[in-house]
């Protein structure tokens, strides 16, 4: 090791807790050391991820650096500013109405819908698909069927034609897909 870098094996965790399963390969505890103030005691922590992007509802947010930490409680991101310094966001796996990975040719992000935000947060690029494609599924199984169940009923209880003027905006913004937009328009439609 280096003279000013920590062997994880000196490297203690006030907080996170690290024996758990399944686990990324980006969970080290020099990693976690990063961001164990923010976690509470005895959290596990799944997969650590990091990019370069942000966005809300489609709007990119100005950001340095994205480190995106899924654990066995909520979903926690730190992003770094290049002028403002850092902001935080906790998501609770009940909150997030749907999960979707968006690709595009350089980039991919992670997209949490929740009942009036989609944030979407950047995944580098160089992570190993397979282990993104696990992080989707890991968030997809935390959020369970209480998600989807509250997700149909919010849009049970909107007006289906705001709803899908809502999605247009969403996919003419780049959020959500061609054919995502499409799948729900149909669902909408049918409610008419």
């Amino acid at each position: 090791m280096g003279i000013f870098s920590q062997d994880d094996n000196e490297i203690v965790l006030e907080n996170a807790d690290l024996d758990c399963s399944p686990q990324g390969k980006s969970v080290t505890k020099s990693n976690v050391a990063k961001i164990d103030q923010h976690l509470s005691p005895g959290e596990k922590v799944h997969y650590i991820s990091s990019g370069s992007r942000y966005s809300i509802n489609g709007e990119e947010k100005q950001t340095f650096n994205v480190r995106m930490v899924l654990t066995d409680k909520r979903i926690f991101v730190k992003r770094k500013h290049k002028l403002i310094g850092n902001e935080q966001n906790t998501f609770n796996y009940k909150d997030i109405s749907s999960v979707n990975l968006k690709s595009g040719m350089v980039f991919k992000k992670l997209a949490l819908e929740m009942s009036a935000t989609i944030h979407g947060i950047g995944i580098t690029e160089t992570q190993d698909s397979d282990e993104i494609q696990a992080i989707v599924d890991f968030v997809r199984e935390k959020c369970g069927d209480s998600g989807q169940n509250r997700q149909n009923a919010d849009e049970k209880s909107e007006d289906p034609i705001d709803r899908i003027e809502k999605l247009s905006e969403l996919n003419e913004s780049g959020v959500i897909s061609d054919e995502e937009f499409q799948n729900k328009k149909e669902k909408l439609m049918d409610q008419i």
